[in-house]
């Protein structure tokens, strides 16, 4: 082999390793093959346009709301005249919280079945992990209390929540919310159960009333015959006998509180996760 046909050889000959020729990158380009040094900087200018994006935009603050601490008082047996709460300054001293909200829920204790069906909707309701806000509940039957001002028409409704927290409060952890159940003939209104905090006022005190389908209210307290017996009141146990109701004192109710607050990105309801207030016979008189 001459000389002339090894250079002519060697030029044509495929290459294993390296950088390509000048040729072979041209012809990369023509193809639209990217060079692997563009890759690097590309996806740094991607990372970096992140980066922006997420300071100028801002991130999410997820705001946490916790329960109340509850204070069960029981020393009048296992009826239920009163239960209270203590607020939670520590945890819900910030601008998002708004107060607390109350669910119930009727069960038959007509031989002290009620309490296996409670503990039952307590565990679903609290199983791990817990979910905040009121959908466990509600899918348990519970239902969210009516609150409204004494001098208010029977069926109507103040804005939520139930048990409001002024901004001036929201850092006193003396308030305590306590519900009563009991008539007291020295108390106004006193044929009705009632929530008030820290102490009785038109501004801290609302009438408790039942989440009914009734247009006009019920409220807890047997004060008229049809209290518990008519057509409409579909938050009492399915099957229940409701006629002998009042004659029975059977009729038991269950207790869940929440802390309430709107977001104020989102402009959304926002909860803590559900505690457990009481589970216990609703007193009659």
């Amino acid at each position: 082999m001459n000389l002339s046909t090894f250079l002519t050889n060697s030029r044509n000959a495929p290459r294993s390793c390296g950088a390509p020729a000048g040729g072979e990158k041209g012809r990369a380009a023509r193809h639209g093959r990217v060079s692997v040094r563009r890759l690097p900087l590309r996806g740094m200018l991607l990372t970096g346009m992140l980066i922006v994006l997420l300071i100028s935009c801002g991130l999410d603050v997820i705001v946490f709301l916790e329960g109340p601490r509850t204070d069960r008082i029981d020393d009048q047996g296992p009826a239920l005249p009163i239960v209270a709460f203590r607020h939670n300054a520590q945890s819900n001293n910030v601008p998002e919280f708004r107060g607390y909200e109350v669910y119930y829920k009727f069960y038959d204790d007509d031989g002290g079945a009620g309490q296996n069906t409670f503990e039952a909707d307590r565990n679903a309701v609290l199983a791990s992990p817990i979910s905040t806000g009121p959908s466990r509940l509600e899918n348990r039957g519970y239902r969210r209390l009516r609150g409204r001002l004494p001098a208010d028409p029977e069926g109507t409704e103040r804005p939520r929540p139930l048990i409001g927290i002024a901004p001036a409060d929201k850092d006193d952890s003396s308030i305590v919310v306590t519900l009563t159940f009991q008539a007291d003939p020295d108390r106004q209104p006193p044929d009705q159960a009632i929530v008030y905090w820290p102490y009785e006022s038109d501004e801290r005190l609302r009438v408790l009333e039942r989440n009914t389908g009734s247009a006009t209210g019920k409220n807890f307290l047997p004060v008229a015959s049809d209290r518990y017996s008519t057509a409409d009141d579909d938050d009492l146990p399915a099957g229940l006998n409701v006629g002998v109701v009042l004659d029975r004192d059977d009729l038991a109710i269950g207790l869940f509180v929440l802390a309430y607050g709107i977001d104020s990105q989102t402009i959304r309801e926002i909860y803590s996760e559900p505690v457990k207030l009481s589970y216990a016979r609703l007193q009659k008189d």
